[in-house]
């Protein structure tokens, strides 16, 4: 591995705390949609850098924690008649809040101090914005539900990390479903990592019931397949639904 290769992945692991780093080439990104591809975000560019957090057992196990509170009634009667689910909501703050934000605050701080080494050693480079997070407002209009300006999952791909599984999350060995990820693009031409050849995906049914038809299309010349999804029963469960996908996954360790 060439020293500024090295170098990045060291930083980002020893000095910010990445538990998975993975670097791709350019290339690999050329059935990417027109325009999401990194050379169309930033100019030149050679390599995408990967990095992962992963996201604690214990805290997907949020629903139900509270179960025997005795400070915090199950439910509440609300002025206006109405009965809020004042523990459930609080269940729903802990994964949010841990599961969610905390870990997206630090990949952010992660890919862009990352970035700042590789400016520093004189390529330019560009963090990507964790998705979603308080500042992301979802746009109107004739595009795909909450479509980021750049797939973190398909660069996780890329870049050696793991593959994608039937619910469409990413599927590593360490972790299975239970992480989330950022990426860094660079003028940087990096040592690409292989990409993963194993199988992690058992194709589970979802407890939601959400899988709907399975389709298996090519990625870097190895097979993957994924499942429509009912979002009615998804998204539309809301605290339901929390971290459902990933707390199930059966890959991983």
């Amino acid at each position: 591995m060439d020293k500024l290769t090295t170098d990045v992945k060291k930083y980002a692991q020893e000095t910010l705390g990445a538990r998975l780093v993975g670097v791709a080439s350019v290339d690999r990104f050329a059935e990417a949609p027109r325009g999401h591809r990194p050379d169309d975000l930033l100019p030149g560019a050679q390599s995408v850098v990967v990095v992962a957090l992963p996201i604690l057992k214990s805290l997907l196990n949020w629903r139900g924690m509270l179960k025997d509170s005795e400070v915090i009634p199950e439910e509440v009667e609300l002025p206006s008649g109405e009965m809020f689910e004042a523990r459930t909501a609080i269940e729903n703050h802990i994964y949010g809040r841990c599961c969610y934000e905390s870990i997206n605050n630090e990949l952010q701080r992660i890919t862009m101090h990352t970035t700042f080494l590789l400016e520093e050693a004189g390529y330019e480079s560009a963090y990507m914005p964790i998705t979603y997070g308080a500042t992301f407002h979802q746009v109107r209009g004739p595009i795909p539900g909450k479509f980021g300006p750049f797939s973190h999952r398909h660069a996780a791909v890329a870049a050696g990390l793991g593959e994608l599984g039937i619910n469409n999350l990413l599927l590593t060995e360490k972790f299975g479903a239970k992480q989330r990820i950022g990426s860094i693009i660079t003028t940087a031409q990096l040592e690409p990592d292989p990409v993963y050849e194993g199988n992690l995906c058992l194709g589970e049914e979802c407890p939601l019931d959400i899988f709907g038809e399975r389709r298996s299309f090519q990625m870097l010349g190895k097979k993957m397949s994924l499942a429509s999804m009912n979002k009615d029963n998804c998204v539309g469960a809301g605290i339901k639904c929390g971290g459902t996908c990933m707390r199930v996954c059966p890959a991983g360790k």
